[in-house]
């Protein structure tokens, strides 16, 4: 990619600046198996390798060569899990689970993030003719994760927090 926007949080001051050259690497899978019985089990993998070619990142007025780093915010590895079963009757379920890698927090690569494992949701439906009630619980486990995470060009780590867990009852003619 030529002129890639790119981000930059200098002393609590977010600017934006085109990264000279990316190069974006990547590899993504993904397959699912009807097992019997109504149940189908899936899995995903995702393997990225995001670099700066050439970018000299603005810090204080001054320019810092990052060709060769690694993008922040992208972790190298993602995974995912996911069962589902769906009755006759008009019950299903299905439960998902994903799992992201570390990944850098700054362009300077000088700190990561340790990602998370088994952000897991749970769904359960019943349907009847025109009628459909739904159960969406995300976060399933509680799980403590940030959806993002960043470092300042003075060191300081920032998080986003991710939602706790989600109950979501809903009803669809």
């Amino acid at each position: 990619v030529t002129d890639e926007i790119v981000s930059t949080l200098d002393q609590g001051v977010t600017t934006y600046s085109n990264a000279g050259e990316t190069a974006k690497r990547g590899l993504e899978l993904s397959g699912a198996a009807r097992v019997g019985w109504g149940l189908e089990l899936g899995a995903s993998y995702a393997w990225t390798r995001y670099r700066y070619v050439r970018f000299d990142e603005l810090v204080r007025g001054v320019a810092l060569d990052r060709s060769g780093k690694t993008l922040p915010f992208v972790p190298t590895h993602q995974w995912g899990l996911f069962a589902a079963w769906r009755h006759e009757s008009g019950f299903r379920l299905r439960v998902q689970s994903s799992t992201w890698g570390s990944y850098w927090l700054d362009s300077a690569n000088t700190a990561r993030y340790g990602g998370y494992s088994f952000l897991t949701s749970l769904g359960a439906a019943y349907a009847r003719g025109r009628h459909e009630l739904l159960l969406d619980v995300q976060n399933l486990l509680d799980l403590r994760y940030a959806v993002q995470a960043t470092r300042d060009t003075s060191g300081r780590d920032s998080y986003s927090a991710g939602a706790p867990r989600t109950l979501m009852l809903s009803y669809r003619f």
